[in-house]
């Protein structure tokens, strides 16, 4: 059953799940509102640490940073207009299998396989969306660790994560808070091009990561 609420459409959720992810899209939402104005305020302690972490930017001490905050200002008011506006789906699927369409059609389509050779399907992911691109509906496709994950705040992260695949093709270079604030430290180029990095400092406006 599909429910539509403004600009977001809830597609096949039970009602447990439903609650959880009508909480995870207002978290998400009002984080994208608090993550700009935490960007255009870099100069506030609190802010400067987060965009530190999360981004490896510190503009008031690094001028050659300046122009990279504003790249990544820029995107996060663009995720600001997505969540105003755009028409999103999140769709429910903890049970699909991923396949891979291989380009001969002749040929039968196979399961994609995530690190370590596990099979890609709803019941080992957090969610996903098809090539990181903007599509109808912007669907953003949801597995059973949205619903699991002891921290609710984490399906927050989850929909800011996809989200930021389809507003601003970002990539996955890594995920997982260790891995995103090494990335910080080490690489601010991916770092800021990284949706779970995204998808973090948009959690931490809105509860603790």
């Amino acid at each position: 059953m599909l429910i539509k609420e403004g600009n977001v459409a809830y597609d096949d959720f039970d009602p447990s799940t439903l609650t959880r992810a009508r909480f995870a899209w207002n978290q998400s939402k009002r984080a994208a509102g608090l993550a700009v104005q935490a960007m255009r305020r870099f100069d506030l302690p609190a802010n400067a640490t987060l965009i530190r972490e999360w981004f490896g930017l510190s503009p008031k001490t690094n001028p050659a940073h300046a122009q990279k905050l504003m790249q990544v200002q820029s995107n996060l008011t663009e995720m600001e207009r997505a969540y105003a506006s755009r028409p999103i789906t999140l769709v429910w699927a903890p049970n699909i299998v991923v396949k891979h369409a291989p380009a001969d059609r002749n040929l039968p389509m196979t399961p994609v396989q995530l690190a370590g050779g596990t099979a890609f399907t709803g019941q080992n992911v957090y969610g996903y969306v098809h090539q990181h691109l903007a599509g109808s509906g912007m669907r953003v496709i949801l597995g059973r660790w949205f619903r699991d994950d002891p921290d609710p705040q984490e399906a927050t992260q989850t929909i800011y994560h996809e989200i930021t695949h389809k507003v601003l093709k970002t990539a996955d270079h890594c995920y997982g808070v260790d891995l995103c604030r090494r990335l910080a430290t080490n690489n601010i180029a991916q770092a800021t091009t990284n949706a779970d990095n995204y998808g973090y400092f948009a959690k931490s406006m809105v509860g603790k990561v």
